[in-house]
């Protein structure tokens, strides 16, 4: 009964003194409920070490929503633009980048991430640098094992068509040699003619 008249019968009973509990209240008691205020001021039974809490989670808390604030993309592409288009940045460049950084931060825009940047595009620059002139070096080899190849075909080209030559000059000559004369150009048999027109 006295767990169900405690919303109830026990509104209008007072609680006991301290040091003598009621038996039916032996396991209840108020804890004490301590409330923290974000304005600063402690409220109930607040101490200074949980204000000084609150304030530097409050703190926190508007610096992180305030990097977390998006900013425009603005990169080392667009630097480079920006600094071709500014005449006699060689003359005085000290103002003109503290002016450029003071107007970029203007913006929400960070130099560290455009300096980031400008990083990664170095790195990839070097390597595309790097990757070609490997390819130069594998087909200056390729060419240099090109002409060598060249040059025997054209020796080989050479000895081929002296050989051709000589063994067409031989066929020829056998040929010549070989064929029979032709008719009435046979050479007259010497010898005299006897009686009865024999030899």
């Amino acid at each position: 009964m006295g767990i169900f008249d405690r919303g109830g019968s026990k509104k209008g009973n007072e609680k006991p003194g301290a040091g003598a509990p009621a038996a039916e209240d032996s396991d209840y008691y108020d804890s004490p409920v301590e409330q923290v205020s974000l304005d600063g001021a402690p409220k109930g039974g607040g101490t200074a070490t949980t204000q000084a809490k609150a304030s530097a989670t409050a703190k926190a808390s508007a610096a992180s929503s305030h990097d977390d604030e998006p900013r425009p993309h603005y990169g080392i592409e667009n630097a480079i633009q920006l600094m071709r288009s500014l005449p006699n940045v060689d003359a005085n460049v000290e103002l003109v980048v503290a002016v450029i950084k003071g107007t970029l931060e203007s913006l929400k825009v960070k130099v560290s991430d455009i300096i980031e940047d400008a990083s990664r595009k170095q790195k990839d620059l070097e390597n595309r640098v790097m990757n070609l002139k490997q390819q130069i070096s594998d087909f200056e080899k390729e060419i240099s094992t090109r002409k060598s190849e060249i040059e025997k075909l054209e020796a080989d080209h050479h000895e081929t068509t002296s050989v051709k030559g000589r063994l067409e000059l031989a066929e020829k000559h056998q040929k010549a040699t070989a064929a029979p004369p032709a008719p009435g150009t046979q050479k007259p048999v010497s010898g005299t003619i006897g009686a009865g027109g024999k030899a």
